[in-house]
């Protein structure tokens, strides 16, 4: 049986590990974007000082339907992990496909108080 020293640190581990190699961030219920991290600034060419505080829709592709975006709100609104394959641009202007999370952060009422986004670069394999 591990410790609790050990769990701690086999914690910290896993999500060093998360934040090395996936995409996140987190914005508040608007979609304004509160948190960044370096992966995210590697895929898609903002600095944080450029994208914190604005609304996740300043990556929007305008590829996917107004209906699309309506499944994740409902979802996450709810309460509920949606998940599913997003087109966005970069900074740059360049399609990006990201495999994506979206994990609402929830108070004791069970509400979502922000949303966490997960995400997988997926580019070279919706390209082919």
């Amino acid at each position: 049986m591990e410790k609790l020293g050990e769990n701690d640190n086999l914690m910290r581990f896993r999500c060093e590990a998360l934040l090395k190699s996936a995409i996140i961030s987190e914005t508040d219920l608007e979609g304004n974007i509160l948190f960044a991290n370096d992966e995210f600034v590697n895929a898609l060419g903002y600095s944080r000082k450029e994208i914190i505080g604005k609304n996740h829709r300043i990556l929007n592709s305008k590829t996917h339907h107004p209906e699309f975006f309506k499944g994740i709100f409902k979802a996450a609104t709810m309460g509920k992990i949606w998940k599913g394959t997003v087109e966005d641009f970069t900074k740059k202007g360049k399609r990006i496909w990201l495999d994506t999370s979206i994990v609402p952060i929830l108070n004791k009422k069970g509400k979502p108080i922000r949303y966490l986004a997960v995400r997988f670069d997926v580019t070279k394999f919706m390209e082919k």
